[in-house]
């Protein structure tokens, strides 16, 4: 009872008022763009209650400190113009920052093309390939490097030069993009057919793929996974541990590397905040949930990089592909 009692103080102690979170978020967003997401993190840390955390988020939407088509035209230009950033390496770092997919292709297609051809082209011009080689077990593993690795040629390949940025050269990348794409959607359509209703999970009205779907997706393209090492596990002053794991996805002879983490105080685990604005407390909370959350989302989060069209999916492209939603669970 007593150890209840400090820790409910402490709670107190910690936490940041609405009024102070939201005058400092201000502040924080009149002097750069920032997105709901990246506040969100900021907030968790000055614990903030999360009832609060949405009437914060609401007024700054409503008053316009924050707005989600500014921040991500604005990252857009400042990672292509600063970074030499890809359009897939921007749409992978901001979906990351859970920005709506349809406004980072708005934001990606709103640039003239020919900023992204001299972006190609710079990049075409200072790498003479674009991978590089790293000796794992004997076995040599291509790294993925950036946007363009697949544009370059490789050693021993016909013509072993650069490729220029002239006309013939951007026909090649239209032709190989049309390719692609539509390679892409006859992966995911594969991938939706393996599974069935008991691997999705319904969380706010949009579908997330269990650990049961992403080791069928990842036996049907022969994607191995391996750990490294144990998960992390992070311990807040109120005790709300966040587990992380990392693993490396390896594709043919390609792989990358991977994290997922989950929080106690995720309102999935904790609940919404009462009346009072009080949460489940740790001791009431199954660890072992959170542990296998974190390890399903870095499952996830690995098998939908190297497969991208696995992102950002709804109800009607399940429905789509033959699986009653009706059936599955939330």
């Amino acid at each position: 009872m007593a150890k209840n009692v400090l820790s409910n103080a402490a709670n107190r102690h910690n936490k940041m008022e609405e009024k102070d979170a939201y005058n400092k978020l201000t502040t924080i967003c009149a002097s750069a763009e920032h997105c709901a997401f990246e506040l969100i993190e900021k907030m968790n840390k000055w614990n903030v209650d999360k009832q609060a955390q949405e009437n914060i988020i609401s007024r700054l939407k409503e008053k316009r400190y924050i707005d989600e088509q500014r921040y991500t035209r604005a990252f857009v230009s400042d990672k292509l113009k600063y970074n030499k950033w890809g359009p897939l390496k921007i749409s992978y770092a901001l979906s990351a920052k859970h920005i709506d997919e349809s406004i980072i292709q708005q934001s990606i297609n709103d640039v003239d093309k020919t900023e992204w051809n001299e972006v190609l082209s710079l990049l075409l011009r200072n790498k003479k390939k674009a991978t590089k080689k790293e000796t794992n077990m004997n076995n040599d593993v291509t790294i993925i490097d950036d946007d363009f690795s697949e544009l370059v040629p490789q050693t021993g390949t016909n013509g072993g030069g650069l490729l220029s940025a002239d006309t013939d050269s951007i026909l090649y990348l239209a032709e190989k993009a049309d390719q692609y794409i539509t390679a892409m959607n006859k992966v995911m359509d594969a991938a939706l057919k393996i599974t069935n209703e008991l691997d999705w999970v319904l969380i706010g009205g949009k579908p997330y793929l269990q650990e049961s779907g992403c080791t069928k997706v990842a036996r049907l393209f022969g994607i191995s996974v391996s750990l490294m090492g144990k998960p992390v596990i992070e311990c807040d002053p109120q005790g709300y541990k966040t587990y992380t794991y990392k693993a490396r996805f390896m594709l043919r002879d390609q792989f990358i590397e991977c994290e997922g983490s989950r929080s106690m105080r995720e309102d999935f685990f904790a609940g919404k905040p009462d009346e009072n604005g009080k949460i489940k407390s740790p001791d009431a909370i199954d660890e072992r949930d959170v542990k296998m959350a974190a390890y399903t989302n870095c499952m996830a989060n690995g098998i939908k990089r190297l497969i991208p069209n696995l992102r950002n999916i709804d109800v009607d492209t399940l429905a789509r592909a033959g699986l009653d939603v009706s059936r599955i669970g939330g």
